[in-house]
This record gives C-alpha cells, structure tokens and sequence, in this order.
C-alpha cells in the first residue's frame, strides 16, 4: 500500500473509530487552549532549535510515522530524538513551522488534532548552510495527558508537495 493510501485509511480509521472510543468533540475549551499551547511552544521550541524542549513535548511512548521510510515508523522518544537530532556534524536548525486550518477533538486523556503544516529547515555543515528546504504537509497528531501535560503521542503527517 503506496503511503498516501496508508495516509487516508489512517485518517479514515480515526475519524470512524472516533466514537467508538469515546472520542467526540467533548474537550473544554480549557484543553483546547492547553492543546494549542502545547503545540505552539513544540513549534517555537524547533524554531529556537532546543533539542531539549522539543524532545519534553514527547511521551516516551511515542510514535512518529514517517512518509517514505521503509518501516512506516520510529518508536519511543530515544529512537525519535536520534532520528531527528543525529549525532553528527550536521545540523538541521527549522526556519519556518506554520500551520493552518487547524482542527482539535477529543475526549478524556487523548486529544486529535489535524491541518497543514509548512515547514522550512536548513542543512548546516561545519558552520556553514549547504542546503535549505520546504515541505508541506497535511498532519495528525495525537496528544495524551501525561502527569496533567498533554504530550504528543502519535504522529503522522503525509506531504502534500
């Protein structure tokens, strides 16, 4: 099954199973607000390159599923932070994260939520850019609360150019 087809069954699976699971349009607008900040200080953590900050809005039982890795997937919040923060001389400071059309549900401990995103990132080398690039993306991401703190839980993101 090609990924952009993975991409819609997902969707398709959560939206469908979402009141089966009691998942519902249930939030407060307290959560939402705690979701949405959650999601920008994420955001403006990548912005100011804090691996450290970036890696706490993780739960340590994360799972990002990645478009064209040939797993689908990276679990655990160690395997995640190696992947995206390799120990190399090479450093991939973000420049630009937006996201639009945002939509956010959910109900008890787990919260959904859905949009595009555009996000722009630079190849750094020695001190020096080599490279710079722009994806953009439609996004789910799957938040639990953890110790009273919504932690991104899962997340899966199909890009669109």
């Amino acid at each position: 099954m090609n990924l952009s087809r993975q991409f819609v069954m997902s969707v398709l699976a959560l939206v469908l199973l979402a009141p089966c699971t009691g998942l519902g349009a249930t939030l407060s607008a307290e959560e939402i607000s705690d979701i949405e900040q959650t999601m920008a200080g994420y955001r403006q953590a990548w912005l100011e390159d804090d691996r450290a900050r970036v890696l706490d809005t993780l739960s340590d039982e994360i799972v990002l599923f990645q478009p064209g890795r040939s797993t689908g997937k990276i679990v655990g919040k160690t395997d995640v932070g190696e992947f995206w923060f390799p120990q190399t001389d090479e450093r991939y400071p973000v420049r630009r994260y937006e996201i639009s059309d945002q939509e956010v549900f959910g109900n008890g401990d787990l919260a959904i939520l859905s949009g595009r995103s555009v996000l722009t990132w630079e190849t750094v080398k020695n001190g020096k850019v080599v490279d710079r690039a722009t994806s953009r993306s439609d996004f789910i991401t799957v938040l639990r609360k953890e110790g009273g703190e919504w932690k991104i839980y899962r997340q899966m993101y199909q890009i669109r150019d």
